[in-house]
Formats: structure tokens, sequence, C-alpha cells
């Protein structure tokens, strides 16, 4: 597996939203799961779009923008003993999480420069705020992009070091009790 290199940098920014939804089955996306298969460092994340059934939710035929956690990040939450992919009630908030970081379309940060901010609505109804620094640098609701990857299939893949989540979402993650 190829691993993805470090380009942008970010600060910290949160809008609480929160949303309720029922989400269609899809069969498994194979372009979201290939891009993912390419970078060591967002496969937590994969693992946890699979385990949650977020990956089955999303349309094979659409193009989306992934605003991926690092695992470094996601494994603080999704690790231990037991894992929380394992407790149900874990599941369904991570999924709540996880559908926040997925926005339908292709979103180049290109465009974003050239406006400077940017909202965008994520498949869970979250809206993510796009900001371009004094210093150029990019953040996606506060997380440093860290890199930018097109891939097959109308997939952008952006890696932040950071969960898109609003505090009330922060908490129900931190109060499971796992034992």
């Amino acid at each position: 597996m190829a691993s993805c290199s470090r380009l942008f940098s970010i600060f910290l920014m949160v809008i609480p939203v929160v949303v309720m939804m029922t989400w269609p089955a899809f069969a498994e996306n194979n372009n979201i799961d290939n891009a993912l298969n390419n970078c060591d460092e967002l496969s937590e994340f994969k693992k946890a779009l699979v385990a949650t059934g977020v990956i089955e939710e999303l349309d094979p035929k659409a193009s989306y923008s992934i605003f991926a956690p690092t695992n470094e990040y996601l494994a603080k939450i999704i690790k231990g003993e037991p894992s929380c992919l394992s407790s149900q009630q874990c599941k369904a908030e991570m999924a709540t999480i996880l559908r926040n970081h997925i926005v339908e379309g292709t979103i180049n940060l290109r465009e974003v420069a050239k406006q400077k901010t940017m909202v965008l609505s994520s498949i869970s109804g979250h809206l993510i705020t796009i900001a371009v620094l004094p210093n150029g640098d990019i953040i996606a609701d506060g997380n440093d992009i860290t890199m930018q990857q097109p891939m097959a299939g109308g997939v952008m893949l952006y890696e932040i070091n950071g969960l898109i989540a609003n505090p009330q979402e922060h908490a129900d993650m931190h109060s499971i009790n796992l034992e």
C-alpha cells in the first residue's frame, strides 16, 4: 500500500448541527473502498466505514469528497478493549460521525482558495466549513487538511487530523461504556 503525503495544515472550528436520517442501502462502494486502500494512515477510517455499514449507504454511481481522519486520531476513539466497533451503541454513534466526513460531489480546494471559505453539507446534514488561513493552509471544520488525493470513480480524498463532529457527538462517543 502506498503512503499518503502531507500537504496542508489547519486550525480549530466546530459548528454544532444534529440531524437524524434514514439511509438507503447500496452495494459496497468499490470506488471508496479502492481509494482508501491506497492510504495506510486511513485504514482505521475504512474499517469504521465497513463495520458501521456506512460504506453500503454510499451510491457507487455518485461522486464524493471524503474528509478522512488519520488512524492516529480515529484510534483514540475506536480502539481499546473491547473495541468501540464491537459495541452496537458505539457503532451507531460512530456511523453518525462518519457521515459527517462525507460530502456528495467532488470538492476542489483550488475553488475554495479563490473564495477563501466555503460551507458544505455532509451526507448527514452536518455543515462543514472549509477555509483558507492567512498563511495559505486549508482547514475543514478546524482540522488540518494534510493530504489531497483525487481517486478514480469520482472520489476526492482528503486526509484530516481530527474528527468532524459537533460537541454533543464528541460527548456521546466519549460517554459510551464499553464494558
